[in-house]
Formats: structure tokens, C-alpha cells, sequence
């Protein structure tokens, strides 16, 4: 009897500590930190990888730990997009796997429905001419354009950004002479411009767009860039300029048989491309050239940077080369999914842009073959230049229109 009593005693305790555990685990709360790390990161691959990298990482020194981990990106990039990214070999301990992840990310959710995703704006007013060539100015503060008319065109991009009427957004709309603006480019507040009349001019945004600068070249110029406080310039007569407004006399090479279409540069090559089907990489501090590469069909655009060296051909083909090492050895040749000359190629971490004679401006995956994004058919005629920086990708072309992308914002924190 006395068992049967402590057997019922017993019975009860444990239903009552039962029922208490229940209690509190029904009234804790759940602490993400507790979670094994697998759940945790499952929980995250449903969150965009921008959300978590500026958001999720800076709550607490646990989760910035959690989520730093390299592997982690890399992992999460190569079950969402099969093919090989980057489209080169990369060394794990110093690529930047969470920046990439989130920079791809970003720009396949933007392009992939770019008509929802991002503002369009279509420039006409003012332009009476093909536009051959845009730029985007400080970090894309500035929109730059120019013109068979010889019309440089300036508008402020923030402006533009706050809805103000068309007027309002223009900085400048200034002559630079009678004669085909081919070529804009800029640093800081300096925009220079390149025409079919031979002069590369300096100008000053800040002091009303007033002419600070002038070179006169022996024959057009066709493509500029600036490296540091030097702009490198591309001319029709097969000559390359290096100009530095502190020196007197611009320092002028030649390497090519024919126009230099392209250019590219850092801090030790200079690389052209020309109509005599190659491209020239000149050594900066030994003053000739290190590597010639040549093509079936002429180069017409050049992207450099991240270790990678992407061209455009006429026949409307990509063409990438490894810069790693300083090699530039050839990785791999496609074609674009264009129907034409190819006029402009940028690549980043999230994407490859083309703009092509056929009047189309592509996006495609910056992998190893690179496939659309998507497709956008914005010009009636064909697109002469294309920029991008910060998210912001302006179009030039010869419709005399200017097309303007920039995302829409919003607090989009899942994919």
C-alpha cells in the first residue's frame, strides 16, 4: 500500500516538472544565437546577401563572426548559379567571396526584372544629334554626354534622382567646338572631351564649365580615359597621348598600324586596341610594348579590372583574358548575343554589360558563359557608348536619345 502511495507521488512530481518545463519553453524566447549554425544559415539563404552583410553582421559580434566566414558565400554563390564565377582562377584567401556574393546578388535581382526594379529616364530635349558617347562622373553623380553636334551635355544625377523637372537636372549644355564630340571622360570636377577636330579639352564643372586645358592632337580622338591625375587618349592616326595637365608637353607613343579604337590603363600597362586587329599592352615604366594579342575581327571595346581583360570584337563577339600574374593569357571567346559591333563592354563582380549596333543593351552573368540577364530595348538605333558605376547604367545613341537607369528604392530584405 505504502508503494502504491510513493509510485502515485512519484507519477505526479514528474507530471507536474513536465508541465512546468512546458510553461517555460512556451513562454522563452527565441534567441538566433542558440540555433545550431546550419539552421542559422539556412534561415539566412532565404534573405538577400545585402540585407544580411549591412544589416545582420553588425548586431552583435556572434553573428558578424558567423557570417565572415568565406567558405560560407562561396558555398551559397555556387548552388545559386552553376556555372564557374569568377570566370578565372582566383586565390580563396584574398578574393573577396562575400562582396562578390552580395555584388551578384544585387544586380541579378535588379536586372533580372529591371521594368519593376529600377527608375528609367529617356534624355531627348536638347540633343539634336547621334550621342556617341556617356559618362558617369563621381561616383555617378554626374551624367556626361556628347554629341555629333559637338555639344557637351551635363545633368546632376541627384537631381534626377528627386524627380526635378528636366531643366532643373542640367548642369551644362555647352559647344566645344564644330566638330563630332567622340569621347568624355572625367576626374573629380575635370570633364575632358575628345572631337573629331583634334582637341582633347579640359573643363572645369565647378567654375561654369569653363575651358582650363587644351591639347591639339595631330588627328581625332576617338577614346579617353584618366589614371590618376594622366589621361590617355587614343587617336585615328594610330597615335596614344599621355597627358598630364601639370607638364607642358603630353608624352605620345605609337605602337599600332592603324586607329586606336579602346584603351585601357592602370598603374603599369596601357592597353589599346585598334582596327589593325590587336590589342597593344604597353609596359608604363619601360615605355614599350609587353604582350601583343591579335584578333580574327578588330577590338572595338576593352573592359580591365579584377584580374580580368574582357573585349569586344566588330563581329559582335566577348573575348576574356587572365591578367593575373601579369600573363594575360586567354580564357575563353563566345559570343555575346548580339547582332552586331559591339560598341561597349563593362564587367564587375555582379555583371557583364554590352551595348551593340544592333540597338540592344544587354546584362548577362559574369560567369563562365555569360548568358542575359536580361535585354533592353530602349533605342530605336544603334547604342554608341554605355557607362555604369554605383548601380547607375546610362546609354548613348546614334537615335539621339540618352537612356538612364537607377534602382528603385526599397527595403527588399528577401530574395
Amino acid at each position: 500500500m505504502d508503494g502504491d502511495v510513493l509510485e502515485e507521488s512519484d507519477q505526479n512530481r514528474k507530471e507536474t516538472e513536465v508541465e512546468e518545463q512546458t510553461n517555460v519553453d512556451d513562454n522563452a524566447e527565441v534567441d538566433l544565437l542558440n540555433l545550431p549554425p546550419e539552421i542559422f544559415l539556412h534561415i539566412c539563404s532565404y534573405l538577400n546577401a545585402k540585407f544580411i552583410l549591412t544589416t545582420l553582421t553588425v548586431v552583435c559580434k556572434s553573428l558578424h563572426a558567423l557570417l565572415s566566414d568565406a567558405s560560407t558565400w562561396k558555398i551559397r554563390l555556387t548552388k545559386r548559379w552553376m556555372q564557374r564565377y569568377p570566370p578565372i582562377p582566383v586565390d580563396d584567401e584574398t578574393f573577396n567571396w562575400k562582396l562578390a556574393c552580395m555584388e551578384r546578388e544585387e544586380q541579378c535581382r535588379l536586372w533580372s526584372e529591371y521594368e519593376k526594379n529600377m527608375h528609367f529616364k529617356s534624355f531627348t530635349s536638347g540633343i539634336y544629334a547621334p550621342v556617341d558617347t556617356v559618362h558617369l562622373g563621381k561616383g555617378g553623380r554626374f551624367v556626361a554626354a556628347g554629341s555629333r553636334d559637338g555639344n557637351l551635355h551635363v545633368w546632376d544625377l541627384n537631381k534626377i534622382r528627386e524627380g526635378c523637372e528636366e531643366e532643373d537636372t542640367i548642369l551644362h549644355n555647352k559647344n566645344v567646338g564644330k566638330a563630332w564630340l567622340w569621347t568624355v571622360t572625367s576626374k573629380d570636377n575635370i570633364v575632358t572631351t575628345g572631337s573629331w577636330n583634334s582637341y582633347i579639352k579640359f573643363w572645369d564643372l565647378e567654375a561654369d564649365c569653363a575651358e582650363v586645358f587644351a591639347v591639339k592632337c595631330k588627328s581625332a580622338v576617338l577614346c579617353s580615359l584618366f589614371v590618376n591625375d594622366i589621361l590617355y587618349a587614343g587617336c585615328y592616326n594610330k597615335e596614344v597621348y599621355a597627358i598630364d595637365s601639370r607638364v607642358e608637353k603630353p608624352i605620345v607613343f605609337t605602337t599600332h598600324r592603324r586607329s586606336v579604337l579602346c584603351l585601357g590603363a592602370d598603374e603599369k600597362y596601357v592597353i589599346s586596341g585598334s582596327e589593325d586587329q590587336t590589342i597593344k599592352i604597353v609596359d608604363r615604366t619601360a615605355g614599350k610594348v609587353f604582350k601583343t594579342i591579335e584578333f580574327e575581327y578588330f577590338p572595338m571595346c576593352l573592359s580591365y579590372g579584377l584580374n580580368q581583360l574582357w573585349i569586344g570584337d566588330k563581329k559582335g563577339r566577348l573575348h576574356l583574358f587572365n591578367t593575373n600574374n601579369h600573363l594575360f593569357e586567354p580564357v575563353m571567346s563566345c559570343e555575346s548575343g548580339h547582332n552586331g559591333k559591339l560598341t561597349g563592354v563593362i564587367h564587375n563582380l555582379g555583371s557583364i554589360m554590352t551595348g551593340c549596333t544592333d540597338s540592344v543593351v544587354q546584362v548577362l552573368h559574369p560567369s563562365s558563359k555569360p548568358s542575359p540577364i536580361c535585354t533592353i530595348t530602349q533605342h530605336q538605333e544603334a547604342v554608341a557608348a554605355i557607362d555604369f558605376q554605383n548601380e547607375v547604367l546610362v546609354s548613348g545613341g546614334c537615335d539621339a536619345r540618352i537612356g538612364l537607369w537607377w534602382p528603385v528604392t526599397e527595403n527588399r530584405w528577401r530574395d
